[in-house]
């Protein structure tokens, strides 16, 4: 297993909190808000940690619900992704 693999398969276990601590961290060693920004920018395309994050999450949930019904894995997605849909998932 490479790995940019190995890479892939921890970040999706992380839960949704863990993620969004990765990227602070990420974040923080760029000291500077406007030096992050800048970096993001400069991405060809340029990168949007949300979005980044959101499929991260969304990866996640799929891969930890293999083999379910498809409406049980959209409501495991929707319930690890709160505030990005309108719709509602069971807790």
């Amino acid at each position: 297993m490479t790995l940019s693999r190995r890479v892939a398969a921890i970040e999706t276990a992380l839960s949704p909190t863990q993620l969004v601590v990765g990227w602070l961290a990420e974040a923080h060693t760029f000291g500077d808000v406007g030096s992050y920004v800048a970096s993001l920018i400069a991405q060809d395309p340029p990168v949007s940690p949300l979005d980044r994050l959101a499929r991260q999450a969304a990866r996640g949930a799929r891969n930890s619900t293999k083999g379910k019904r498809p409406e049980i894995v959209e409501a495991q997605v929707m319930w690890h992704m709160p505030g990005t849909s309108t719709s509602t998932a069971p807790r």
